[in-house]
């Protein structure tokens, strides 16, 4: 396995974080782990401000990257949020 990715589409960040630190203990420096945020799904949408912070929870929690859904979901106020602050570094 190259990359865990764990789909984690809610819009509680303490649910959030717990699957995001355990996906990276498990994970343990054998393959990268992305967990995944949910930008816009079939049954919920996530606001600009809770897709940085998940951003930043995944970063803190161990996680090497993440990974948006949908693509077709990165515009307006969610692209100028994450310029602004969530793509910034540890």
């Amino acid at each position: 396995m190259d990359i865990l990715c764990p789909v984690l589409y809610t819009k509680d960040n303490e649910v959030f974080e717990k699957h995001a630190r355990c996906a990276a203990d498990v994970a343990k420096g054998k393959c990268l782990v992305y967990p995944g945020i949910a930008i816009v799904t079939s049954h919920a949408e996530n606001t600009p401000q809770c897709v940085a912070e998940q951003i930043q929870i995944a970063k803190r929690a161990g996680a090497d990257e993440v990974a948006l859904f949908s693509a077709s979901s990165l515009k307006g106020k969610l692209i100028r949020k994450l310029k602004g602050e969530a793509l910034k570094q540890k």
